[in-house]
């Protein structure tokens, strides 16, 4: 179900008292939102809300719910919210609720995820569109929940031109409705297999990233990125040799290049060794 929550009609269950939990609290809070109350895993949770109930999840606690607010370290594959969403309960994220608020923002957004590297090429593509003079907001996964920033910018009315997220296959596994300009999975390797089933469900989440996006960036080197193409939308690669954005190595100096086009020595970096090297590449791309 991909409909919009309704905030003055919608009852709401928030699972999770963590960080995240709290960022969702005061932003349904803000919104005027009816909460029922908050669930956590642990038998004595964090007070973060009058009505919290701690313990393995009930689908009693949820039943009266219309939508189910996941934190990330909860998985959708839980039998709990797997019986909500069969039943026709609504089941997002502090992301999701994000996608569904920023529409008169009119920016654009660009999303990173992957098993290595994702804070650094979030950061340093944060970088580059300030130094390119754009409004820029970075958060996500990195720093800034995503409903904290949301909040901080609806106060100001300082509005991002970019914005760019770094995100978790856990949170993208509730993006319903988040349109990207462009996105990345930046590789794959072996990583939360206590949450998955095996290597290729952990991919699948993460691919989940291209769902909604207008340009895919590729990591031309990584098999199981390579099949995340999808043939309707435009793609660049990067990659350490032979692609849109690789590395050349001339006179001895390694340079970033666009279609063999030299536009950085990596000496200038304040980055170093190859693995970086790639990661510029990266947000380039992006």
């Amino acid at each position: 179900m991909n409909s919009k929550v309704n905030f003055t009609q919608d009852k709401f269950v928030v699972i999770g008292a963590g960080d995240t939990g709290v960022s969702i609290v005061k932003f349904l809070q803000y919104k005027k939102a009816s909460i029922l109350r908050v669930l956590d895993t642990r038998e004595t949770p964090p007070q973060i809300y009058p009505n919290i109930i701690g313990g393995k999840l009930d689908y009693a606690n949820i039943a009266d719910a219309d939508v189910i607010v996941l934190s990330p370290g909860i998985s959708i594959y839980e039998p709990v919210i797997q019986q909500a969403i069969v039943s026709g309960k609504q089941v997002v994220g502090d992301v999701e609720l994000f996608a569904q608020n920023i529409e008169h923002w009119n920016a654009k957004v660009i999303g990173i995820t992957g098993s290595n590297g994702k804070t650094t090429v979030t950061s340093l593509t944060g970088h580059l569109a300030e130094s390119a003079g754009y409004k820029t907001l970075v958060a996500g996964n990195i720093g800034l929940a995503v409903l904290n920033a949301w909040l901080e910018i609806e106060q100001t009315k300082n509005y991002p031109e970019i914005i760019v997220l770094e995100l978790s296959s856990f949170q993208l596994e509730t993006i319903k409705t988040l349109h990207y300009h462009s996105a990345t999975v930046l590789n794959i390797s072996e990583d939360h297999l206590d949450r998955y089933r095996d290597l290729l469900e952990y991919a699948y989440a993460k691919a989940n990233i291209f769902n909604n996006c207008d340009y895919q960036i590729l990591n031309k080197d990584d098999v199981l990125v390579n099949a995340m193409r999808r043939p309707a939308l435009p793609v660049s690669y990067f990659s350490i040799c032979d692609a849109d954005f690789s590395l050349l190595t001339e006179n001895n100096k390694v340079f970033l290049t666009h279609k063999q086009k030299l536009i950085l020595d990596c000496n200038e970096l304040q980055l170093v060794g190859k693995h970086n090297y790639i990661n510029a590449l990266a947000s380039l791309a992006l």
